[in-house]
């Protein structure tokens, strides 16, 4: 009966590790319903231990794994306004790989708020995640910047969403910065069309 009773205590519960070496003991019910990216997890066969959890290894940080399991369990959703934008951008890739639907539109709302101090990862993260009316409007705000700083970030976007962002926001601009009024016109359309 002991064997039952510690196969019972573990059936429904996996540990998550973090990259920081944090560890997490989690519903697995809750990872396979609030995510399709751990839809696997009830599948976990607790066969394997009878006197541990399954443990399930993340690359991403402790601080990030916090924030994502709060939008999967029964506790209030966090608050991303008292994030700190690295916070805020390390959980918002995180909700999108592992599609944890609570947390992408609060993600996607709170990185949008960031726009205007963080243009160019919000601009990255859009792109990423087919997010276009965001990318857009993150783009309009990177066309200001000065074009050693573009030239810089582009690395981060896609690379069909750089030569879109590129060929939209007039070549002429982003790489001689020389006269942004006698360059081409920013172009929505090209971002759109490249599919970022």
């Amino acid at each position: 009966m002991l064997n039952n009773a510690a196969h019972n205590e573990f059936d429904n519960v996996v540990i998550i590790q973090s990259c920081d070496n944090d560890f997490f003991r989690f519903s697995r019910d809750n990872l396979a319903v609030h995510s399709e990216g751990f839809e696997g997890a009830s599948a976990i066969s607790s066969s394997t231990s009878i006197s541990a959890p399954e443990t399930i290894c993340l690359t991403e940080s402790s601080a990030t794994l916090r924030l994502l399991l709060q939008f999967m369990s029964s506790r209030p959703q966090p608050d991303l306004s008292k994030a700190s934008f690295r916070d805020l951008a390390n959980v918002s890739e995180a909700a999108e790989k592992y599609q944890v639907y609570a947390a992408l539109p609060p993600c996607k709302a709170h990185m949008a708020r960031a726009l205007p101090q963080h243009p160019f990862p919000v601009m990255a993260y859009a792109a990423r995640h087919g997010y276009m009316s965001l990318a857009n409007e993150a783009a309009e705000l990177v066309v200001a910047m000065p074009y050693e700083a573009i030239l810089a970030k582009l690395a981060s976007l896609p690379m069909d969403c750089g030569v879109a962002w590129v060929r939209g926001s007039g070549r002429a601009a982003v790489l001689t910065h020389k006269d942004r009024s006698s360059a081409e016109p920013y172009n929505r359309a090209a971002i759109v069309n490249a599919g970022c």
